[in-house]
Parts: C-alpha cells; structure tokens; sequence
C-alpha cells in the first residue's frame, strides 16, 4: 500500500512538474513573439514615417520620376558603355528611380563598374536615394553582361532537379552583379513552360510543371538575396 501511494505521489510530482515546464515554454514563446514583434512594429513605424517625410519634401516631378526606370542603352545610335555630359547632366538634374543595363553597357567588368559609378554619382547630386541598377542575367542565353561565369540555362537546372544547383546559379549571378554594382535582377523566369509553340520562353522555364518551377524559382531568388540582389 505505501510502496502504491508513493509511486502515485511520484506520478503527480511528475505531471505537475510537466504542466510548469509546459507553462514556461509557452510564456518563454510569447514573450519572445510579442519582443519579436514589437521590434518589427517599431521598425516599420520607422521606415513608414522616413517614406513619408520623404514623400512629403517631394515636387511632383520627383515623385513621377521616381516611378521610372529608364534604359540608357543607345545614344546617337551608339551603345552607352560610359556617361558623355549630356547623359550625366540628365541624370543629375531628375530623380530617376532607376535604370536598367543591356548588353549594350557591358563590355566588361571594369568598364560596367565604372559606369554603374557613374550613373550613381550622378544620381546622387539629386540629393534622393540611390538608384535601382538592373539588368535581365538569367544565365542560359538570356546573359547581358561581357564578362562573368556562364551558367546553364533555366531547363537544364529543371532537368537536374535539385533546389541547390538552382540556389547556387542565384548565388553565382547575385556575387557577380553585386561587385559590379548592379541592385537588381529580373530574374529568374517562372513561366510555367505549358506551351511548346511559345517563341519566347522556351529554354527559358525551368519545367512544365508549375511545382517544380516553383521550388526551383524560389532557391535561384534565395541565391540572388544572399548577395542583396532584388528579384
């Protein structure tokens, strides 16, 4: 009888000492979601109140040139590999948002620096943010740049089928445009490749099948932020 009482005090000791362990875990979660969040809170509460003041010291002109994003890739005929004076005096005197490069601007990695330089420079005597650079360096044929590694196309990483080869093609590209000082890639393509006649996506899409475009989609973006490329 007292060997049954004790082994049933043990059984509540234990339960009881279940229910506070599970008490702590949950109060240790809260407290750290609500920290969590009240840190994001703060920091958008922040950023929003920065947009704002910003917003609010812009003319309408600004305002309007901030939501383009034009492409300096002939002048008089001519690929533009480097600002002449009118270029940068255009850039200095309006708030473009940003740019986008063509194989036109790159002839290599020292001369495509130098000009995504300049187009900042320039930028800034503006006294608003810095641009968005952007170009379209998928890999595959679809490549802008002069220089840099050539990578496979989007079906053959679809062939291969493996999130990390498709996450280190982002990671690859996202290095490279970085040190050139380019911001954005309009990649990668995530059409879903349901259309043999389309003359246009082709090699292009990593599958037919919207799952595996997906999951490949989303690990070439990840290797494209790891290097704070915007996709």
């Amino acid at each position: 009888m007292q060997h049954e009482k004790k082994n049933s005090t043990n059984r509540r000791l234990q339960k009881a000492t279940a229910i506070c362990l599970l008490f702590a875990m949950l109060l240790t979660l809260w407290t750290v979601s609500a920290s969590a969040a009240q840190q994001t809170d703060g920091f958008v509460g922040k950023t929003g109140r920065a947009v704002e003041s910003m917003l609010r010291s812009m003319t309408t002109e600004e305002k309007i040139t901030q939501m383009l994003m034009i492409a300096p890739r002939y002048y008089d005929g001519v690929g533009v590999t480097q600002l002449n004076e009118q270029l940068r005096d255009l850039f200095s005197r309006y708030t473009f948002g940003g740019v986008i490069l063509f194989a036109q601007n790159s002839v290599n990695a020292e001369q495509t620096l130098r000009l995504t330089d300049s187009l900042q420079k320039a930028n800034a005597k503006s006294g608003k943010p810095q641009m968005l650079v952007s170009i379209d360096q998928e890999g595959g044929y679809v490549s802008r740049l002069a220089t840099g590694t050539q990578l496979t196309g989007n079906m053959a990483l679809g062939a291969i089928g493996e999130r990390s080869a498709a996450r280190r093609t982002g990671v690859i590209i996202g290095e490279e445009l970085a040190a050139l000082g380019i911001n954005v890639d309009f990649a990668p393509v995530v059409d879903v490749n349901n259309n043999p006649a389309n003359p246009v996506i082709g090699t292009r899409s990593f599958s037919d099948d919207p799952a595996v475009v997906s999951a490949l989609g989303t690990a070439f973006i990840e290797g494209l932020h790891s290097h704070v490329i915007s996709a």
